[in-house]
């Protein structure tokens, strides 16, 4: 009986770790919460500003973004109980002789 119950409370807590394991969920969040102050610190309208993950961790949750937008690139990071941290000086998007 007790080894029932422990295979029983083993599936439950895997499937309830599958369920919570959302690399699109974490994508969005962390987009709206990196969009805004690039919209910022760029001087651009938000729906010109693409984003781009450039690193996640083992489990999709990003690390690093990238955003580009009116001609310039700002990379974030992200910073353990801090947010999303400006990780770059928002240099020119444009390639050099153009």
């Amino acid at each position: 009986m007790n080894t029932k119950i422990f295979l029983t409370m083993s599936l439950a807590a895997i499937v309830a770790s599958c369920a919570s394991y959302n690399p699109e969920k974490y994508q969005r969040e962390n987009r709206e919460q990196v969009l805004p102050r690039a919209s910022f610190e760029m001087g651009c309208p938000k729906e010109d500003i693409d984003i781009t993950y450039l690193h996640s961790n083992d489990y999709g949750w990003p690390l690093t973004i990238g955003a580009e937008g009116c001609g310039q690139k700002l990379v974030y990071i992200y910073v353990e109980k801090q947010g999303w941290i400006l990780n770059s000086d928002g240099k020119s998007s444009k390639k050099a002789g153009k």
